[in-house]
């Protein structure tokens, strides 16, 4: 499985968590540096896990997956536990999730296969890859039906990915069309989004992108949003659109990217907000500290008064490098009151 929007597929703790204690296992002197543990962990749109282990069972691994909230009580994706037997075969068993998880897979250390070092990596990536497995599947299914000639034309169906948001699919005879509505928690950030995008669907004119699936992006709902939920509606960041045919999911390799990518979408484009961001603050900084160094070279010179041995008095000009004829004693006082009439004139 790739890695697609420069967005690794694989959750690293996972994948070397499992690659561990699988590897322990090959012989008995490693075998009991397997203990107990109760990870949890964070990813990206709030999708959280759990990794537990008895060092009773050190064999026996269970990874558990709660999915981003959504505003109504949903259970699995359609099609997730096929997908995720369809995966892992009899690597994993499902099991019954405790509170707070929707999914519970018990993993089989042992039955990873070992043939081969790439094959042994390929599962432990497909494992750390669970969530691609179960939150792709609603969109997966319809890209494999684009891909073997079997997709036909049918409802509007929506797929949840982040909290309380979902993207839209609509299969069509012989392509399907993915949309985004784009919402943004800040108006900045939704403003950098409408420059962003708009670039982002005017690039698909390049001429070395003519094979790249169609996107466009308008500030308006597409017509393929008709009927769709309320919650489609009113997208600040506006609404992308993709057209993907049956040569961009064809094999196993473009499906799984194409799924990938899809998926990663709006953490791809929130991404690039930030870095613009940080950009922008980087160069205001920059320019702020080059004008203070201007305005610090404009301080007019003061003229400093100094005396020599004999007491005499001059004043050099810093600016010229010279100085004005000394000053006696006695015109200190004449030449001060001199310099206060000018000024008060």
């Amino acid at each position: 499985m790739g890695a697609g929007n420069g967005i690794g597929v694989e959750n690293v703790i996972i994948r070397d968590t499992i690659r561990k204690r699988a590897q322990r296992l090959e012989s008995p002197e490693t075998a009991v540096q397997n203990t107990s543990i109760s990870v949890n962990l964070l990813e990206f749109d709030d999708v959280a896990y759990r990794l537990q282990a008895d060092v009773n069972e050190p064999t026996k691994l269970t990874l558990l997956m709660a999915l981003p909230p959504q505003a109504t009580t949903v259970s699995l994706p359609e099609g997730a536990l096929d997908a995720v037997q369809a995966q892992y075969g009899a690597v994993v068993k499902v099991v019954s999730p405790t509170a707070g998880f929707h999914i519970a897979l018990e993993i089989s250390l042992d039955a990873i296969p070992r043939g081969t070092e790439a094959e042994f990596d390929n599962m432990v990536n497909k494992l750390a890859s669970l969530r691609c497995v179960v939150m792709g599947a609603p969109l997966r299914t319809q890209l494999q039906r684009l891909g073997t000639g079997e997709c036909a034309e049918g409802p509007l169906l929506a797929v949840p990915h982040r909290t309380s948001e979902a993207f839209f699919v609509k299969p069509q005879a012989d392509s399907v069309t993915i949309i985004f509505p784009m919402r943004f928690k800040d108006a900045n950030d939704a403003t950098i989004a409408t420059t962003f995008l708009h670039e982002f669907a005017e690039a698909r004119r390049a001429p070395s992108l003519t094979t790249a699936p169609a996107c466009s992006y308008s500030k308006a709902p597409p017509l393929e949003l008709k009927g769709a939920p309320a919650t489609a509606q009113g997208a600040n960041g506006g609404y992308v659109s993709f057209v993907l045919f049956q040569r961009h999911v064809k094999g196993g390799a473009r499906l799984e990217d194409s799924s990938w990518r899809m998926m990663t979408f709006y953490a791809f484009v929130n991404y690039h907000i930030k870095c613009s961001k940080a950009f922008m603050h980087t160069r205001m900084r920059s320019r702020t500290q080059n004008l203070l160094q201007v305005l610090n070279r404009a301080k007019p010179d003061t003229a400093k008064e100094k005396k020599t041995a004999t007491g005499r008095t001059f004043v050099r000009n810093e600016r010229s490098g010279g100085c004005v004829r000394p000053l006696y004693p006695g015109e200190e006082v004449a030449a001060d009151s001199a310099r206060f009439c000018e000024a008060s004139m």
